[in-house]
């Protein structure tokens, strides 16, 4: 006697409610008399609707995210500039999957840049049907403090990527970076004071001690340029100063 199979009735697929707008565009599109011109308007009010519904929930998802970052542990030393700082490895090990949780893609590349010298390096972060285009324009990394090439061509290349990756990834997503080997377990980074002054982010540090580094300026004459006893202490509204003293370094490098 063959063996039948008992057949279990099929779950049925959970309703989603249509979207009312949507709902009456189709409508609208079955009926032979409706204006061509009207249909084009709601499509785009339907479009303006989903873009800003999907941005709220980008930006809502972002603000999470950040709350949820902990301190990254600086776990590499730059000894030109004398500076510890956190490696992409790192922030990625930290990071990834909180971005993950949270639903977000992230896609690196480069873009054309208008500074000689200078990579532009691109990340879209992406969520659901909304995304966000950040960039950050970067010197080549070629050279040493004293200024003198110690890179091949695909050496500054990859060096300058990794490098504008960590900054951007720290910056979309406000992450901060300690010495403390218990950083990770700290929570949320507090905004960070000093002399009862809001000072730069660990962001900001990492890209002033890179410029310091690219024009080979002395780090110590430097922070006692900018009356700071390092660069953790320099105050947040003082970081554009910093940078443009960096720039006019440069270009007296440049014209030497």
């Amino acid at each position: 006697m063959n063996a039948v199979a008992k057949l279990e009735p099929r779950e049925s697929l959970p309703t989603v409610a249509p979207d009312p707008l949507m709902a009456g565009i189709i409508k609208a599109a079955q009926d032979p008399k409706t204006d061509v011109e009207k249909l084009e308007r709601l499509m785009a009010l339907y479009e303006r609707q989903s873009s800003q519904v999907a941005e709220r929930a980008f930006n809502e998802a972002l603000a999470e995210a950040q709350a949820e970052m902990p301190r990254v542990q600086r776990n590499s030393r730059n000894n030109q500039t004398n500076s510890n700082y956190a490696t992409l490895d790192k922030v990625n090990q930290i990071i990834g999957p909180i971005v993950a949780k949270h639903g977000f893609s992230l896609s690196f590349g480069t873009a054309d840049c208008p500074r000689d010298g200078y990579y532009r390096i691109t990340c879209k972060v992406a969520k659901g049907g909304y995304s966000r285009d950040y960039q950050a324009d970067l010197p080549i990394d070629a050279a040493g403090m004293a200024g003198k090439i110690n890179k091949t061509a695909t050496h500054a290349f990859g060096s300058t990527m990794s490098y504008g990756r960590r900054y951007l990834l720290m910056m979309i997503f406000n992450i901060s970076t300690t010495d403390d080997d218990d950083g990770n377990a700290a929570g949320v980074a507090a905004i960070e004071y000093h002399n009862g002054q809001e000072t730069i982010s660990d962001a900001e540090r990492e890209h002033l001690a890179h410029l310091i580094g690219e024009v080979g300026a002395d780090l110590e004459k430097f922070c006692r340029y900018m009356k700071v006893d390092s660069l953790a202490d320099l105050p947040a509204h003082q970081f554009d100063r910093a940078v443009a003293a960096l720039a006019a370094k440069k270009k007296q490098v440049a014209h030497a």
